[in-house]
């Protein structure tokens, strides 16, 4: 890529190593996508590949400023605490070409990206999670469900939700991650339903779930010591076992606490990945998108 060999220019570095590797994750790993589907891709780069040199507006040092001088594509920008991604649409097609730095000083041939050591080791929040995303989507795909029908039922589900308007990750509603935990449960619960079956004990199912109880596949990992500096691992707060969420009392000052902890706090829907950090998918849903979600499962018995 030229523009990483820029950067090494620029920094003095004149080693010739593999820089660089893209992996298509989301939707496409689990053969789930669909005609309408983005394309997400990992971009995982060394250690001296930094967030200034990714989204740069500089026209030669910075990919996101080269790709803007490229007039067959469109570019925007999206960065949270969370993500730091490029979103791109090339002829036509949607692309999210998603930053994930690795603490090595080259990416080889045979890098692993289920390797610990790039969660362990590394010191940059965005990264940690974006390939913790990635490989929690890879353990999916690794676990024994049925196929076919996880597949079929996947796609029925982001039809329904999006018809349903409550499929956003952004607006606080279910997302393509959340959908796939949610029907690898249903998968390991009934692996040889036919797709009907599977469909109506989805919505049953989850339409008698005790939410908040989160949502989970496997047991949760405690291993990475040095990660969890950096990264706070998802964590489940019972309402019962917690004096925080025990007033009731309409104060200003509980008001103001319920709004800051509406979302990521395990109040109200929480459905976890695989593998630290154990992130919670649906962390934007609120008070009012949990009540949209549960009426429209309801509505499915």
């Amino acid at each position: 890529m030229e523009w990483i060999k820029k950067v090494k220019q620029m920094k003095g570095i004149n080693e010739f190593n593999e820089d660089f590797q893209l992996k298509i994750g989301g939707s496409q790993i689990l053969e789930t996508n669909t005609f309408l589907s983005d394309m997400d891709i990992l971009c995982i780069l060394p250690k001296y590949i930094n967030i200034y040199d990714f989204n740069g507006e500089d026209g030669i040092y910075g990919l996101y400023g080269r790709l803007l001088l490229n007039k067959r594509i469109n570019v925007n920008i999206v960065q949270t605490s969370r993500i730091l991604m490029l979103e791109l649409k090339i002829d036509g097609i949607d692309v999210d070409l998603i930053y994930a730095q690795i603490p090595f000083k080259n990416v080889t041939n045979n890098f692993d990206i289920m390797n610990n050591e790039i969660i362990e080791e590394n010191k940059n929040k965005q990264s940690i999670l974006a390939l913790a995303g990635f490989r929690s989507t890879i353990k999916i795909k690794e676990m024994n469900l049925n196929q076919k029908l996880f597949i079929s039922l996947m796609r029925f589900l982001k039809i329904w939700a999006k018809n349903r308007l409550i499929y956003s990750n952004i607006a606080g509603y279910l997302s393509g991650s959340s959908l796939a935990i949610m029907s690898a449960k249903i998968c390991i619960i009934y692996p040889n339903a036919s797709l009907p079956i599977a469909i109506k004990q989805f919505f049953i199912f989850y339409k008698l779930w005790g939410w908040p109880q989160p949502i989970l596949l496997n047991e949760l990992e405690n291993e990475f010591k040095k990660a969890k500096e950096i990264v706070e691992p998802w964590k489940w707060i019972n309402k019962e076992d917690n004096s925080e969420f025990e007033n009731d009392s309409e104060t200003d000052s509980n008001d103001e606490l319920e709004e800051e902890k509406e979302g990521n706090d395990g109040k109200q829907m929480s459905i976890i990945t695989s593998g630290f950090p154990e992130q919670n998918t649906t962390f934007n849903v609120n008070k009012f998108t949990f009540k949209r979600i549960i009426k429209e499962i309801e509505r499915g018995t």
